[in-house]
């Protein structure tokens, strides 16, 4: 069987971004009235950013030609392409992460650190200790380890995230195990990967600089 393998493409958007649908590959007619009727340009911006950095990824693994025009949500809303590695979106802040993998499932989620209370958070995660006893960055790392195994499940959903068991670099949900692995993308982030097999080789790349010129062309 051959070796899983795993890229992680990411940007942080520029200040002065102002991506349109129309300066992408066409998308599916309901995707794109979606993002015509979101209020926030910032929003628009983060998803348009991340369907970027798909066709950029998918280039970056040898996945001619994507359509994504193609793309549809399976039965519990997880987006995909017929034909396609599978893949999975997340931004939060001004930053923006795709991961695209072959021969395993994948899961991605990012988190901005911030300082924030977060004793209920944690009594929602079912966590007793006091907010004194981890740090902004942990807390964090924590969550974006729930969210990726939520996503990577294909059942996403607030009250599933508090379901999630971790343990040792590993998280359970739904009787299934998965496998976490932990990017360094930016300080000021946390971000968390998570793959249905252990054994992944894993890249990561960072595409600002090439989404900054994109934006000025």
């Amino acid at each position: 069987m051959a070796r899983a393998q795993a890229l992680i493409v990411f940007a942080r958007m520029p200040d002065n971004l102002t991506l349109s649908e129309a300066s992408l590959p066409t998308l599916p007619t309901p995707l794109r009235a979606r993002l015509l009727a979101m209020r926030s340009a910032a929003a628009r911006n983060r998803s348009l950013v991340g369907y970027w950095l798909l066709a950029q990824g998918t280039e970056l693994i040898d996945v001619t030609q994507v359509d994504l025009s193609a793309l549809v949500t399976d039965t519990h809303g997880r987006p995909y392409i017929p034909g396609v590695p599978d893949f999975n979106i997340s931004h939060s802040g001004d930053l923006v992460a795709c991961a695209i993998a072959r021969h395993c499932r994948v899961g991605m989620d990012v988190e901005r650190i911030r300082n924030v209370n977060t004793t209920k958070l944690r009594r929602f995660l079912g966590e007793d200790r006091p907010e004194s006893d981890s740090s902004p960055s942990d807390f964090f790392a924590d969550w974006a380890a729930r969210e990726a195994t939520v996503k990577a499940s294909g059942k996403i959903g607030l009250a599933r995230i508090a379901r999630v068991q971790l343990s040792g670099g590993l998280a359970r949900v739904d009787d299934e195990t998965w496998r976490l692995h932990f990017p360094k993308l930016a300080s000021d982030y946390a971000a968390c990967l998570a793959t249905d097999v252990s054994d992944v080789k894993l890249q990561v790349q960072d595409l600002s600089e090439s989404l900054t010129k994109y934006n000025a062309a």
